[in-house]
């Protein structure tokens, strides 16, 4: 009886011992088990709970695109040399959002600002870099956006994105334009245009956005906090008498060092010294609308918020947030001084969430079919609108001239500079509507209290 009771004992505790070891290998993974789910949490290592994931995410996977002179595709099409590499980055960057991804300690896969190499013109391509360094850069970068899932280092989620939104965020032509390995050409990772961003290391960027108290805890007020501090860029500039005035590519060694574009995101968050006729000039540059949609859209996506930068139908640029279902009404909003409040005693200034809008008032702003002299009154209303509703710097200083002009309200600056933005109104409607909302009043008030014209 003894001898069958011990058994029977033995027998339930490996029993007991068996059916917990898969949660104990879930515990320890270091990866967030509510992310990973049920199933993979019970894989032995992080690269089986990774692939488990993926075949559990198809989006995702499908959304990996990657290309290099080996072939490629998405990750079920990836060469087990690239998932390797992956794997390396990708477990360096969880070590380091586990450890509390603080200080400049971050891992750094490749050096910036990238130096891509210059070649001889050809249709359609512009600066690249070279296949062994392209590697490292996209590896990386989608490394991380999968390290950050799946530790659960922001509180928002991959999981549920639209493929759409998920190809803004994980496919390489997010960092480069194409892969080319023909065409008479050196093999390697291209740029197209003047327009990309040079991406820095995602440790870099998370760094920089928590330093700077970007990262809130949702996608909304974190974009809205990165509109806030992109407020202190500079668009650039052609300097009057200079002899490269018509080209950009000259103009942008100026502003970024040699090399660009691709503009380095670094070098937007650092600032650089301005080396041009007027020069120099310290300062953080932009390449105006379509450089800044660039910019956030590659800083946002080391922390997985993808970003779409739309081109209307005029030319110009608006950064749209679309898993937060908001945009702006132009790349250049946050530095326009339309939208410029500064603080004073008694008087409020915007909150960062109020210089976005919806998608769907952008829709309405920009509609299908829209001439281009629509599209351009359109063009960085948000701003306006605030100036109207705080008394921005910009309507306080045209209050000024028209108060010391003795100009009428219907003839003066402000309704010049107003009324274009509403086509759709005549001028006394448009002044009716600023009537009711006592904007000159307000502006008498506020010029009177600061002692604004006093200044100008």
């Amino acid at each position: 009886m003894r001898t069958g009771f011990r058994a029977g004992l033995c027998a339930l505790l490996l029993g007991l011992l068996l059916a917990a070891a898969p949660a104990e290998a879930a515990y320890s993974l270091p990866l967030s088990q509510a992310r990973l789910g049920a199933v993979c949490a019970t894989k032995p290592n992080t690269e089986q709970a990774v692939a488990c994931w993926l075949q559990q995410h198809p989006d995702v996977a499908n959304a990996m695109i990657f290309y290099d002179s080996t072939g490629g595709g998405p990750w079920s099409r990836w060469k087990p040399q690239r998932r390797t590499q992956f794997f390396a980055y990708f477990n360096q960057m969880v070590k380091w959002y586990n450890a509390g991804a603080v200080g400049g300690q971050y891992p750094s896969p490749f050096d910036f600002p990238i130096q891509p190499e210059p070649l001889p013109p050809a249709p359609g391509l512009g600066y690249m870099y070279r296949d062994s360094l392209g590697r490292v850069v996209y590896l990386s970068l989608v490394a991380n956006n999968l390290a950050a899932e799946l530790t659960a280092a922001f509180p928002w989620s991959i999981a549920n994105y639209a493929p759409a939104e998920l190809t803004l965020l994980l496919n390489m032509g997010n960092v480069f334009a194409n892969y080319v390995d023909s065409q008479g050409t050196p093999a390697g990772f291209y740029f197209v245009g003047d327009t990309h961003t040079s991406p820095a290391t995602a440790g870099y960027v998370v760094a920089f956005l928590k330093k700077s108290h970007v990262l809130a805890g949702n996608q909304a007020a974190t974009i809205a906090r990165l509109v806030e501090w992109s407020s202190r860029l500079r668009h650039y500039w052609f300097d009057e008498g200079d002899p490269n005035r018509t080209n950009f590519y000259a103009v942008a060694e100026y502003f970024w060092g040699p090399n660009s574009p691709p503009i380095p995101a670094s070098t937007i968050i650092r600032g650089t010294t301005y080396g041009g006729p007027s020069g120099p000039t310290k300062g953080r540059f932009t390449r105006g609308c379509s450089g800044t949609g660039e910019f956030m859209k590659s800083v946002l996506q080391a922390v997985n918020i993808p970003v779409k930068v739309r081109f209307l139908n005029c030319q110009h640029v608006v950064p749209v947030f679309p898993t937060a279902g908001l945009a702006l009404t132009h790349g250049d909003d946050p530095y326009d001084w339309a939208g410029r409040v500064t603080p004073f005693p008694g008087f409020p200034t915007p909150e960062p969430e109020e210089r976005l809008i919806s998608i769907a008032d952008l829709a309405t702003l920009f509609p299908a079919g829209q001439s281009l002299e629509a599209c351009e009154q359109k063009t960085g209303l948000q701003p306006i609108i605030l100036g109207i509703n705080y008394l921005s710097d910009m309507l306080m200083t045209l209050y000024c001239q028209d108060r010391a002009a003795v100009t009428s309200r219907a003839a003066g600056l402000i309704m010049k500079y107003l009324s274009p933005h509403w086509p759709e109104l005549t001028p006394a409607e448009v002044q009716q509507m600023l009537e009711q909302t006592l904007l000159w009043d307000r502006l008498e008030l506020k010029v009177t209290a600061t002692n604004f014209c006093g200044g100008q």
